[in-house]
């Protein structure tokens, strides 16, 4: 709860308040592909404080010293998979049918079970259609209505918790994450004219938000958003002795109607259900700090808010305006899910994409005051003392480090210096943006007397490669 705190006090002082932090829970690296090792050298050479935690990630020495972040921990905490080709236990099916959402109790199992995520649905929108895709292995929700079932998800993710710390004592818990974050649940349903599975509330299938009941069967909550509050209301008070400051973050895809509009609708504005919030709302559009109902009374800022859109990999412009207007709202920058859709890492994204999305990160962490922040929209052109981006270039000084990142994406461009940077050295960078020597590329750079850092004629080939200057000390 401490943050919340901190974030309430700091409204006053406007978006950036100057006093972010390394260990600020919106230092947030999300990335869900990749090697675990990968993951934590591309969090450490970039500065960040929290990562997104995957299995056996306490065992990367790099690790000591961040925080984890576990996504959506109800799903380790009970059977959630249902693959209709299979043949389950009386136990199994008791199990699932005592934790599990019910779409309809009067029907045999698994067709009495409300349908999450199908596993074929993604392959189903790269190929464009349904052929040859059966839909019959899918997630399953939990029935957040119950209060054994909360307390039971509870429990398991302390236990969960302080095994991992026990393992990495100096790899420390930081919060939770959800993708498609919705009070409703995650649920997934068919429909006359659908060609695949669409995202559907209980009411899809009971006519109201709430789960299917057998006779004489009573819950504890009597909607399932209530009980999706309840339950991260425990969730967050349980954690407390743990870390005090843990972070909840959120992907709600739209912040209005999926996440704001939803406290409101629901009668969850007030106090009682203050502590559900989020204190990071991932947007994957700019649409989540322009639309003026994420900020109805007080409810969100722009620093609480944070782009995670990764799939403009070749709309640069677009991506490039959405990531001016971030940054000169004060509002974050966020690697989530996976980077770029189908990337296998990380390392896959390009240099000048990789260090545009850092750039929002980078100007709060280095508490660039919102005065000093320009956004031209028309020419898709961001400046600050700090960080520049264009179609031309990209560049942006690392917040710790003070060596400043770049990216040419044209041989013509040039990067004005910070007034009292003086270069010693660049090093290029690995797709992971750990710097390493090359030899001979002080020829490749040159720097004007007027303090202009260009690519000397004859190297025009490493425009779209990533590069580090080092300031000289």
């Amino acid at each position: 709860m401490k943050w919340i705190c901190i974030f309430a006090a700091a409204a006053a002082a406007g978006a950036v308040c100057g006093e972010y932090r390394f260990e600020d829970p919106r230092n947030y690296l999300g990335v869900w592909s990749g090697p675990s090792r990968e993951r934590v050298a591309y969090a450490r050479a970039m500065g960040y404080s929290h990562i997104l935690y995957v299995g056996g990630m306490e065992n990367v020495k790099e690790a000591a010293g961040l925080w984890f972040i576990l996504e959506s921990p109800e799903y380790d905490a009970f059977p959630r998979v249902i693959d209709e080709d299979k043949k389950y236990t009386p136990e199994q099916i008791r199990e699932f049918e005592e934790m599990c959402a019910m779409r309809d109790a009067s029907a045999p199992f698994p067709h009495n079970l409300a349908t999450g995520w199908f596993f074929d649905q993604h392959e189903a929108g790269i190929r464009g259609s349904t052929n040859g895709l059966a839909f019959r292995r899918y997630s399953l929700q939990p029935n957040l209505q119950k209060k054994a079932v909360i307390d039971k998800i509870v429990s398991k993710t302390c236990a969960r918790i302080r095994a991992i710390e026990k393992r990495n004592p100096n790899f420390r818990f930081g919060g939770f994450c959800w993708d498609v974050s919705d009070p409703t649940g995650d649920f997934y349903g068919f429909k006359e004219g659908w060609w695949r599975p669409r995202q559907v509330t209980l009411a899809h299938w009971t006519g109201k938000d709430c789960v299917s009941l057998r006779p004489g069967e009573t819950v504890d909550y009597p909607t399932y958003s209530e009980g999706t509050m309840r339950y991260r209301i425990a969730l967050r008070r349980a954690v407390e002795p743990i870390n005090p400051n843990a972070a909840f973050i959120v992907d709600p895809w739209d912040i209005g109607s999926l996440w704001v509009k939803r406290f409101i609708d629901g009668g969850f504005m007030g106090e009682e259900f203050r502590e559900a919030r989020a204190e990071l709302v991932m947007s994957e559009g700019p649409k989540g700090f322009q639309d003026p109902i994420c900020f109805t009374n007080g409810f969100l800022r722009a620093d609480q808010i944070a782009y995670s859109c990764d799939n403009l990999p070749y709309d640069y412009a677009a991506d490039l305006r959405n990531i001016g207007l971030t940054a000169s709202r004060g509002a974050w920058s966020v690697w989530y899910g996976c980077p770029c859709p189908t990337a296998k890492s990380i390392r896959d994204v390009p240099p000048r994409m990789k260090l545009a999305h850092e750039l929002p990160r980078m100007e709060n962490l280095n508490n660039t005051p919102l005065a000093d922040r320009f956004f031209d929209a028309e020419k898709g052109i961001y400046n600050s003392p700090t960080a520049h981006i264009g179609m031309d270039v990209v560049w942006a000084i690392h917040p710790y480090t003070k060596c400043l990142y770049f990216c040419f994406t044209s041989p013509n461009a040039s990067i004005k210096l910070p007034e009292g940077f003086k270069v010693e050295k660049i090093n290029a960078l690995t797709s992971l943006f750990e710097p390493y020597r090359w030899p001979k590329l002080q020829k490749v750079f040159s720097v004007t007397p007027q303090g202009e850092l260009k690519i000397q004629p004859g190297f025009e080939y490493v425009v779209g490669e990533g590069f580090v200057a080092i300031p000289m000390r």
